[in-house]
């Protein structure tokens, strides 16, 4: 019979009963198919690869119903690519012909070569990937003196190599950036965390959880920066003090004189980079350094905005209550006078352009704390079961900070929590 395995295999894959032989459609039933399809198989392009020694490959037409990956880069297969008919294993035409044997210098482990391993060295078929710190179980580019290993995808992506229109799947893709940080040792990787599944991974910068798809990560060791983190000034004017400030990322105990740093705008400890005013030693971290002001009080009551401090705060009394400060306070840092957000006069009702309906002030009781709560205004993170502007029917929660300067109405909060604030006068900045 002249029509064998490889067309009853295309037979199967195609629901339309054709197939493609020379750019030209056929209907499988044809009696010139068995013609055309022998003259076919006869022209196919075959290899050996030594990734797969027990069968040839086959160059052909990889199909969206195939839903295959390469077993070099674990991608999808789209477009002519080398495959065994007997196992369910398939390579891109360039990673077959021109994934490179051996990297000199890569950027990531330039200390030592990278050598093309064709599986894992290590027990089982997997690898933990250096640069996404992802597990893998393709081609690994591998350090046997470091044991140090990178996945193609991450082998290749900051090298111009990858990038020529020959290769299907990088078509799209740009070089992921590789920047020098003055706050570590090694070159840090652009990297997308949040995408990785990966775990309250913390900024180093502001000690902060990494939240969004633009970061920055060391291959080598657990250091990570936001993007912005690594790309703040390195020196600025702090409103909280009307003074400047110059941005330190390391040696803190060299160039501070002391222990583990305190900011002077939360008195909480420092994790991370901190912005320091050498003359009279005054430190703030890079979390609370870019807050503004965002209430002003009558005259009579504090002269000084208020600025909105969202985080964990321990240490402190509200000036209003006399109770003690635990997290969403108004605080001048100047003076260090201080606010629960429920003893300030707020707003209990506000309408912003986040959101189309009135949000209210509402403490998120039921927040389900193993699961990871977001704010729908910024789309980053929020801590569980605090304060937020709230739309029931929406099921829409913003963080305070996030719509203070930007109110368009507003009812006032009304409170049986006897202070000396309830009748002031008092003026949301912009």
């Amino acid at each position: 019979m002249l029509i064998s395995l490889k067309t009853m295999y295309f037979r199967e894959k195609m629901q339309s009963k054709q197939i493609n032989i020379h750019k030209q459609l056929v209907h499988i039933e044809c009696p010139c198919a068995a013609v055309l399809v022998e003259e076919d198989e006869n022209s196919m392009e075959e290899i050996q690869h030594p990734s797969h020694k027990n069968h040839r490959l086959i160059l052909r037409e990889m199909w969206k119903i195939d839903r295959a990956n390469c077993a070099a880069c674990e991608l999808p297969v789209r477009g002519e690519a080398y495959d065994c008919f007997t196992c369910k294993f398939c390579l891109h035409e360039w990673c077959a012909k021109e994934l490179p044997q051996e990297i000199q210098q890569h950027p990531l482990h330039p200390s030592h070569p990278l050598n093309l391993l064709y599986q894992s060295p290590y027990e089982g078929s997997v690898f933990g990937c250096n640069g996404c710190k992802e597990n893998c179980g393709g081609f690994v580019y591998h350090c046997a003196d470091c044991q140090f290993d990178l996945d193609v995808e991450c082998a290749l992506d900051c090298l111009d190599i990858l990038y020529n229109d020959d290769h299907s799947h990088s078509k799209n893709k740009t070089k992921k950036q590789i920047i020098n940080h003055d706050s570590h040792d090694h070159p840090l990787t652009e990297s997308q965390i949040w995408k990785s599944g990966h775990d309250n991974v913390l900024c180093s910068g502001c000690g902060l959880c990494i939240d969004s798809a633009e970061a920055y990560s060391c291959s080598l060791c657990d250091f990570n920066l936001h993007k912005s983190c690594a790309e703040l000034p390195n020196e600025i004017n702090l409103l909280h003090f009307d003074a400047n400030f110059v941005l330190v990322v390391k040696d803190f105990v060299e160039v501070l004189n002391t222990g583990r740093p305190i900011s002077n705008a939360c008195k909480c400890d420092v994790d991370g980079f901190v912005y320091f005013r050498e003359s009279t030693g005054t430190m703030v971290g890079v979390d609370c350094a870019f807050l503004k002001p965002s209430l002003k009080l009558d005259d009579q009551l504090h002269k000084h905005p208020l600025t909105f401090f969202e985080k964990k705060i321990d240490g402190l009394k509200c000036n209003a209550c006399g109770d003690r400060c635990l997290e969403q306070i108004f605080r001048c840092v100047k003076c260090d006078f201080n606010l629960h957000f429920t003893c300030a006069p707020v707003l209990h009702t506000i309408k912003h352009e986040c959101h189309m309906d009135p949000l209210t002030l509402k403490k998120m009781d039921n927040d389900d704390e193993t699961e990871e709560n977001y704010c729908d205004a910024c789309e980053t993170t929020r801590i569980p079961k605090r304060l937020v502007y709230y739309c029931e029917q929406c099921d829409f929660a913003a963080h305070i900070d996030c719509v203070l300067s930007e109110v368009q109405f507003l009812t006032p909060h009304r409170t049986n929590k006897t202070n000396t604030l309830r009748a002031a006068n008092w003026t949301l900045l912009r």
